[in-house]
């Protein structure tokens, strides 16, 4: 069967948690850690189950954006936190050096940090 074309299958792929974070609503309540923590198991949920090749290539910089502002908008939330983290006393406890604790602190000055 010289010049016979194989047949092609169309294969939707749909995200397993499709129907979350689709509408922006305004806080009516101040979050709470199992907000945040749900948040993050959602995510690695996703990520779990991400197949890049699976992306559609006109898609992959839309999909490269959203995925900076999650980590944009988490480092933001970090970093609102420290303060209150310092106050705490928790990094002291931890022995982690503080310049390890420093904003801009990079993988590098933690492991030259370590005895």
């Amino acid at each position: 069967m010289s010049g016979t074309r194989p047949a092609v299958t169309r294969l939707t792929v749909t995200p397993l948690c499709d129907h979350m974070f689709v509408t922006q609503r305004p806080m009516t309540h101040r979050p709470d850690l199992q907000t945040f923590r749900s948040i993050g198991d959602a995510l690695a949920g996703l990520v779990g189950v991400l197949d890049p090749d699976l992306v559609p290539l006109p898609e992959a910089a839309r999909w490269w954006e959203a995925l900076d502002r999650i980590e944009r908008l988490a480092a933001g939330a970090k970093t609102l936190l420290a303060r209150r983290v310092e106050e705490s006393g928790a990094w002291e406890r931890s022995g982690v050096p503080v310049r390890c604790r420093a904003p801009g602190a990079g993988i590098g000055d933690r492991r030259r940090s370590r005895p």
